[in-house]
């Protein structure tokens, strides 16, 4: 098997954005959509395996290079993701409702690359555990209100360049996977204004899981509503309050490490 990172991008409430286009505006906004996300994919030497609706996968696998390179370029290419979504919404007037907004999630492990089809049409794709996860990350997006999450693993390989920007965001345990994976947010994309407010209050959220962690429900409410005052737009911190709130009233189960369940896809 290899070793490749892989990114997992999707529109947000797809849906009901497309709800409002005729066939012939859906289609050229998505072509100008992929053809956005696209670039910055293969300016960081990814190429795209394939887009799933309105979904894109791709893999950063450099033959000779090493893990941690096509980790960092896989991180690179979210940043530069997330900026052409900038732009795509500038030129297009879009604001409030009607923005565009796209998570991205990240996962590097090994995978097995095998062939699938008949042999008219044989396509080679990617299967395995670190598939799943790259797309379960994109879809916690959502919780989170974050615009990139990456796994651990994804994380060990880039941690110390100066360029990026991370807090550590949970312990989840996905559909499908015995362990606990932690996951961590890269704050590049966000705002200036926001990210700037959560690097300011990145310690005393950083101690606000910690309290949660150790079961202090009293502690960690009081640290993580400090985090929301310093960032009312942080999702993380507002749905770790909602939990406090839940535990202080019923425990969570013996044996709990701190790791949040997510069932569905």
């Amino acid at each position: 098997s290899d070793f490749i990172s892989i990114l997992f991008c999707d529109i947000r409430s797809f849906t009901s954005l497309s709800e409002k286009m005729n066939p012939q505006q859906l289609v050229d906004f998505l072509n100008d959509f992929f053809k956005r996300m696209t670039s910055p994919i293969s300016e960081n030497i990814g190429f795209v395996d394939k887009f799933i609706g309105d979904c894109v996968m791709a893999l950063f696998s450099i033959p000779e290079e090493s893990n941690a390179l096509e980790a960092l370029c896989s991180v690179k290419a979210a940043i530069g993701m997330q900026k052409q979504i900038d732009s795509f919404n500038k030129d297009n007037a879009r604001s409030g409702d009607k923005m565009l907004r796209v998570g991205i999630g990240i996962h590097s492990g090994p995978v097995i690359i095998g062939t699938v089809g008949s042999e008219e049409r044989m396509e080679s794709t990617v299967t395995g555990d670190t598939v799943n996860l790259a797309a379960r990350l994109e879809g916690l997006t959502k919780f989170y209100k974050s615009k990139i999450l990456i796994s651990q693993s994804t994380f060990e390989f880039i941690k110390d360049d100066k360029s990026l920007e991370f807090r550590e965001l949970d312990l989840v345990q996905v559909k499908g996977k015995e362990e606990p994976v932690t996951i961590v947010e890269v704050l590049n994309s966000d705002s200036k204004q926001i990210r700037k407010q959560k690097l300011d209050s990145r310690e005393k959220f950083s101690e606000a899981l910690a309290s949660y962690r150790r079961q202090k429900w009293t502690a960690a409410i009081t640290k993580f509503k400090s985090c929301l005052k310093a960032c009312p737009e942080d999702g993380a911190a507002s749905l770790y309050l909602e939990r406090c709130k839940m535990f202080k009233k019923e425990p969570p189960p013996k044996g709990w490490k701190g790791q949040q369940v997510f069932d569905q896809k």
